[in-house]
This record gives structure tokens, C-alpha cells and sequence, in this order.
């Protein structure tokens, strides 16, 4: 839970459903790896499909896995959810605005800009590195006491928890220090 006394909440807006790791694929297809880049590739293109941004179905790990091959050299271009989701974007004509962080201890830096591209945009923001999937949802934020949460919904929860998995209010301790963060804020296509 969170308690943010005088907060302002900014959400994104519209509706969106959560894939888990078995969606429209095997178990055998993914021995020994999480996905959790995937699942928010996924999650994003349920949030454009049903908010009227595309008609394309929910791609399957094989449609990500092309994307994945034709964009990158994983040895030196991969850097997690937030460049898939530029690529995966691109293909719908979709811009994004990224930003990025070089330690989470730095994410209270970028808060104001988070908190203007939901009250601008309303699209949800792909956050990623190395070892991380999230999609962000939205912000409470005190402007007078810098107190901060993020609406997340964690690319690595598994088929075990989808009866139970949900967006959860974070604090700002959920950015880790040692780690690197990119943000993707797509830009709501006008027409």
C-alpha cells in the first residue's frame, strides 16, 4: 500500500490486460528463461489494441523473438524492455520519448517528467535494463514533501501468480542504485 499524504496521482489512461509467460506459447519454447521483456511488449500492445491504437493481435514470443533478431546484436545492443519497446513502437508508427537514468537513486530526478507525460500523453511507460521489465501506470507524488510512488506492474511475475497478479504501489526504493534505467513514454499517436 502507499500513503502519500497531499498527493497528486496521475494514472495512465484506458484499459490493459497483463500476458503471462505461457501466452500463445509452450513451456518447452522458453525452457529456463522468464521473459519478462516479452510480457511487457505484450501488456503494451494489449494497452494500444484496446484503447483503439492498433488492431494487430497480441504478438507471440516467436513475433518478439523477429523483432529482437532483426534489431539488435545481443552481445552489444541489448539493454532490456525499454529499446524492445522502441523497435516494437516503430512498427506501429508510434514515437517514444526515452530517458534514462544511470543509477536508480537518480529516478527522483526524472519524476516531473514522468508526472507531465501522463497528464500529456496518458500512455503507459516501458521501463527496463539488464535485469528488469516494468510497466508504470502511474505516479503519486507530494510536491512539497518529494514523497514519490509508482503504479508498477513487474514484467517477472509468472503463471503461478496471474490469479493474484496486479498493478502494486512501489516506493522509490524499487530502483536499485547499482543499476542503469531507460525509459520508453510513447507519444500518443494524434490521429
Amino acid at each position: 500500500g502507499r500513503s502519500v499524504s497531499g498527493g497528486e496521482v496521475v494514472l495512465a489512461h484506458g484499459k490493459n490486460l497483463f500476458y503471462h509467460l505461457l501466452h500463445n506459447t509452450s513451456a518447452s519454447d522458453h525452457a529456463g528463461w522468464g521473459g519478462s521483456a516479452f510480457r511487457v511488449i505484450q501488456a503494451l500492445t494489449s494497452w494500444l489494441q484496446l484503447n483503439g491504437f492498433s488492431s494487430s493481435d497480441i504478438p507471440t514470443h516467436q513475433d518478439i523473438d523477429r523483432i529482437i533478431e532483426s534489431s539488435f546484436t545481443w552481445s552489444t545492443d541489448w539493454e532490456g524492455a525499454a529499446e524492445l519497446a522502441t523497435r516494437f513502437l516503430d512498427k506501429y508508427g508510434i514515437d517514444c520519448q526515452m530517458i534514462s537514468i544511470e543509477s536508480g537513486i537518480e529516478v527522483s530526478r526524472i519524476v516531473p517528467q514522468l508526472v507531465g507525460h501522463f497528464k500529456a500523453e496518458g500512455t503507459p511507460v516501458i521501463i527496463g535494463n539488464v535485469v528488469v521489465s516494468y510497466i508504470l501506470f502511474g505516479i503519486e507524488l507530494n510536491e512539497v514533501t518529494g514523497e514519490v510512488f509508482f503504479l508498477i506492474l513487474d514484467g517477472d511475475d509468472l503463471p503461478s501468480k496471474v490469479k493474484t497478479t496486479k498493478c502494486v504501489w512501489k516506493k522509490e526504493d524499487l530502483f536499485i542504485g547499482d543499476f542503469f534505467y531507460h525509459f520508453c513514454l510513447p507519444i500518443r499517436p494524434k490521429n
